[in-house]
């Protein structure tokens, strides 16, 4: 059967997979947080109730994580928490950002890649713009490693637990630390294709002062002089219109 629901991921289907896999592994690395919690006091059934019926993701871990902060001295997690709470809040950026996101690519065949927006930032913007990010295999792959270490450090936190708490388990080897991942590839080295010139300038400011310092011109200015060229292109076609030209802009149309 074929979906066209978003083509872009037709045309990427590598990309597909991986993003797919890192937003279907998100589940079980809350899941094995929320349990560690739930463990740790030793209610695990009205625990997990608790933390399950707060509706939104971000508060349900942040209160397993303080109901493990008393318990973390009893059950050897004293020195666990710095390491995984860090990680599982990473872990929520990246899948925060594909979560509720639109995608777009260039042309067949131009090689710019896959980009993603978040259309609830696009409506703080000037002429609701997006600020399209580019993401790759290789990114991705990198990301979703990130995940299974995560877990691996959430596996190791729920063993360390049950070992201070006395269960006679086998505990699992200590895992390696990671390096977090980037959220994205550098906004500076990767412009969306469909871009004009106007909006290109305007992602490459805003790119440069994200990597520090203010850029030339600065962003405010490019979003006033692409407001400007709007209204005048506006203004340019009312013109065209009252003087008998055709026009696709609606009569009610204003900036």
């Amino acid at each position: 059967m074929d979906i066209y629901i978003n083509p872009f991921f037709r045309r990427h289907p590598s990309e597909a997979a991986l993003v797919g896999h890192i937003l279907a592994s998100f589940g079980e690395i809350e899941l094995s947080i929320c349990a560690i919690a739930a463990n740790a006091h030793k209610l695990f059934n009205p625990v997990m109730s608790t933390l399950y019926s707060i509706r939104t993701t971000s508060t349900r871990i942040e209160t397993a994580l303080r109901l493990l902060r008393p318990a973390a001295e009893l059950y050897s997690l004293a020195g666990l928490l710095p390491i995984v709470s860090p990680m599982i809040w990473h872990c929520v950026k990246i899948r925060n950002q594909y979560a509720p996101c639109n995608w777009g690519d260039g042309p067949e065949g131009s090689g710019g890649g896959l980009f993603f927006a978040d259309l609830q930032v696009s409506a703080d913007n000037p002429n609701f713009s997006h600020d399209c990010k580019h993401i790759d295999p290789p990114l991705l792959q990198e990301q979703l490693q990130f995940f299974n270490d995560a877990m691996d450090w959430s596996n190791f936190a729920d063993g360390k637990s049950g070992e201070g708490a006395g269960s006679k388990i086998e505990l699992l080897a200590k895992p390696s630390l990671s390096d977090r991942p980037p959220l994205h590839n550098p906004p500076a080295e990767h412009v969306s294709p469909w871009l004009n010139e106007a909006d290109t300038a305007l992602h490459v400011a805003k790119a440069q002062a994200a990597q520090g310092g203010p850029p030339t011109p600065t962003v405010k200015q490019l979003e006033l002089e692409r407001a400007r060229a709007a209204k005048k292109e506006i203004r340019r076609l009312h013109a065209e219109r009252s003087s008998g030209g055709s026009s696709t802009l609606p009569p009610e149309e204003k900036i």
